[in-house]
């Protein structure tokens, strides 16, 4: 997955601390392209999973779907650039062999707007 950028102009930042916490990957970009924060999670092996290929499916995309909601719960995109309008969160669920990503491209200045807000009455 991280092949592509390795010739590129990103930086590779891993498990430094951004927001609430520490993020698997962060991707610096040069200037005018959108970062990217990764999370990663590891399913359990369940023995159900060799009959059941679906609910180890089922599985994997709720773990990728927990690990964007950990970027955001987490605030990670809390240590970008004031100047950063757009981030791509990445979640991957990992099982052996099988892999699920889901990634979604976040406007970071409204959210920041949104995380402002938060305690004012």
């Amino acid at each position: 997955m991280l092949y592509p950028l390795m010739d590129s102009d990103y930086r590779i930042e891993s498990n430094r601390e951004h927001g609430l916490g520490r993020p698997d990957i962060v991707l610096r970009p040069p200037k005018g392209k959108p970062p990217v924060i990764i999370e990663l999670k590891k399913l359990p092996p369940n023995p159900r999973y060799k009959d059941h290929p679906d609910e180890r499916e089922r599985d994997l995309q709720i773990e990728s779907e927990k690990a964007i909601q950990q970027i955001h719960k987490k605030e990670y995109s809390y240590a970008l650039p004031p100047d950063t309008t757009s981030a791509i969160f990445c979640g991957v669920a990992c099982l052996t062999k099988y892999v699920a990503v889901k990634m979604e491209v976040v406007d970071i200045a409204s959210l920041r707007l949104s995380n402002s807000d938060v305690g004012e009455n």
